[in-house]
């Protein structure tokens, strides 16, 4: 019912390509502006890696950022992390992590920067992480509070108002549509496929397929178990029943994962991308649950669920932890082209 609904959906898309054709002139004429040098992009002392993508839709930014925030923290490299705090609820900047302690709640980061800080908020005096949806300007704020070795960017492709030094694009490889070929808003495409030229590397993302080839431009998930909030791991899957709840771009995808680790899934409950949780959704979730059952959701998700104490206190919830496994040879080359290493 749900993919005959999204198949609809798409279809009805194209009716709007006059729209895609108006959208395409507007980000020709802003992109020739930065090209020729008309519109002058903000430079910075510190090397800015930014990971973006070209799609609307889930390929792995904020996984990727982690990625490489623990690969430059494992080379003793000070890092900040910057993002929008998409669907945070204040425009103002915020200083989520000073280096020592959690400053902001998910409320105040956003959920992609929320699980961010989870991951990596005991690595004392040498990760930062600032919220702003003006990235000059968050910029700024990180290099002096903290004058980080590295700056990364969530989601930033598309922000052409600052001179990066490395731009890395990803792709999603594992459920490429037609309307990945088509520009917003009859299709995902945020840029036209052009724009992939002032990249320094597109990363294929096979999510939890295996990647293909050692030494290609790809790399896909690794699932890591199921945690709660403890950090105390599920161990024997088989005697897991379990009611998954999903609210990012493609609830899909984690669902076969937690189907294909041999979890029992008696109900599933999918939500959009960034679902902000009420009171009422937890009072659906738990009237759903038994005592035989735990539920089991993303790391994304996670962060905002566990803000309604009451549902943790009555339920088990875990969540999928992922990793990123690929070779690293090629990014190793450019960060070191680039002087970063």
């Amino acid at each position: 019912m749900q993919r005959s609904l999204n198949n609809l959906i798409a279809i009805l898309r194209l009716f709007l390509f006059p729209l895609s054709v108006i959208y395409y002139l507007i980000i020709k004429s802003r992109n020739l502006l930065y090209d020729s040098g008309i519109i002058k992009q903000a430079t910075f002392r510190t090397p800015i890696i930014s990971v973006g993508n070209i799609t609307t839709g889930g390929t792995g930014k904020t996984p990727f950022v982690m990625f490489l925030t623990e690969y430059f923290i494992k080379k003793g490299k000070k890092v900040g992390v910057i993002s929008r705090g998409y669907k945070s609820y204040t425009n103002e900047l915020i200083i989520a992590h000073d280096g020592e302690n959690v400053t902001a709640n998910v409320k105040q980061t956003g959920d992609e920067l929320g699980m961010i800080i989870k991951r990596f908020s005991d690595f004392k005096e040498l990760f930062f992480a600032i919220a702003y949806f003006n990235r000059v300007e968050a910029i700024s704020k990180m290099e002096a509070m903290f004058a980080p070795d590295i700056i990364l960017l969530d989601d930033a492709f598309q922000n052409r108002k600052i001179k990066k030094t490395v731009d890395i694009v990803l792709v999603n490889k594992e459920s490429e549509t037609y309307l990945d070929k088509l520009l917003l808003p009859a299709g995902n495409l945020r840029e036209p496929k052009s724009a992939l030229r002032r990249t320094d590397i597109v990363l294929k993302n096979f999510k939890f397929s295996k990647n293909s080839g050692s030494k290609d431009f790809s790399f896909n998930y690794v699932n890591e178990g199921f945690y709660d909030i403890k950090s105390q791991k599920i161990n024997n899957y088989s005697e897991i029943k379990a009611i998954t709840v999903s609210g990012i771009a493609d609830n899909r995808s984690f669902i076969n994962t937690v189907n294909n680790s041999g979890i029992d899934i008696v109900k599933s409950f999918t939500f959009t991308d960034h679902f902000d949780y009420r009171e009422g959704d937890i009072m659906q979730l738990m009237a759903a649950w038994s005592e035989n059952m735990v539920f089991i959701t993303t790391e994304k998700d996670f962060i905002k669920l566990r803000e309604f104490k009451l549902f943790f206190d009555k339920c088990p919830v875990y969540y999928l932890r992922i990793d990123i496994n690929m070779n690293i040879y090629n990014i190793n080359e450019l960060f070191i082209k680039k002087n970063i290493l």
